[in-house]
């Protein structure tokens, strides 16, 4: 019954891609969205993950970062507001 309640918890909220996007667009939105939830622990993880965007589409160092196609694929599904 433990095994069943844990499966349970961790799968109330995903992070979804919507379409095929660059390893490095998937490595800097998930590295934006894990530091955000460091350094802001009370946070809900839909807000880690638009941070996490907002850090990606911010970044002068890629050129086209700044383009939907790059960041617009991730999605966070089920309850985003939990921490």
């Amino acid at each position: 019954m433990q095994q069943s309640s844990l499966c349970l918890r961790l799968t109330l909220e995903i992070v979804a891609v919507r379409w095929a996007v660059e390893s490095n667009a998937a490595v800097s939105v998930t590295k934006g969205t894990f530091e955000a939830m460091r350094a802001n622990p009370g946070i809900g993880r839909a807000e880690a993950l638009r941070c996490g965007t907002l850090a990606t589409m911010n970044d002068r160092s890629v050129a086209f970062s700044a383009h939907p196609a790059y960041w617009g694929a991730f999605s966070v599904v089920g309850d985003g507001q939990r921490q």
